[in-house]
């Protein structure tokens, strides 16, 4: 159950390494905006809270807003509930994300609180970097990697695979670390060569 468990985080992880990649790679080109949005309210006053995410020049856009503002003259509330938006635009010339936005290494946290007599918004933000992101996902599956190819030239080797003893005169278990040995399989000997037909 417990190596069950572990190699699905290991596929989860492997997977969110490469979703990191490939979206570091599309923000060149395209942004990508997805935005969630509840709206409540009063019939003279609305509040509306949401999430938006957004990818674009290389960075991981988060940010909350909450909102409590009066109506405007014939504007009509909204149906109350959540609404799901995804947009799709090119990279070119588009986007809050600037690159004068975050700071030189491409983080930011901040917020921007506004509060008035009859208008309240409470704006938050965080800004990753994707290379940051690509660095930090990537850790685990290198070290599974040289795990893996450490492992599999041991055995090769003849050597255990957990502490490198030569095992190539022991059987049983490693003498060194006691790991049992794996039974190597059967090498069949190579086949007789099939004499040529005898000619008359």
């Amino acid at each position: 159950m417990i190596s069950r468990l572990a190699r699905c985080l290991r596929i989860l992880w492997s997977a969110a390494f490469l979703l990191a990649a490939i979206a570091w790679a599309f923000s060149r080109f395209c942004v990508v905006n997805l935005v969630a949005i509840e709206f409540k309210g009063t019939p003279d006053r609305m509040f509306s809270h949401g999430c938006h995410i957004q990818s674009a020049w290389g960075s991981l856009l988060l940010r909350h807003d909450w909102t409590i503002r009066p109506l405007d003259p014939g504007e009509n509330l909204p149906p109350p509930g959540w609404i799901f938006r995804a947009y799709l635009h090119p990279a070119d010339g588009y986007g809050p994300i600037q690159r004068s936005y975050p700071n030189a290494l491409g983080f930011q946290f901040a917020g921007q609180p506004v509060t008035t007599p009859t208008f309240i918004d409470r704006t938050r933000w965080i800004v990753l970097p994707y290379w940051f992101l690509v660095l930090v996902l990537s850790f685990p599956p290198l070290r599974w990697t040289f795990r893996h190819l450490r492992y599999a030239r041991r055995l090769r080797l003849g050597l255990c695979p957990t502490c490198a003893y030569d095992l190539r005169a022991s059987t049983g278990k490693c003498p060194e670390c006691g790991s049992p040995i794996s039974p190597s399989p059967p090498v069949e000997p190579p086949a007789a060569p099939v004499p040529p037909p005898s000619t008359p």
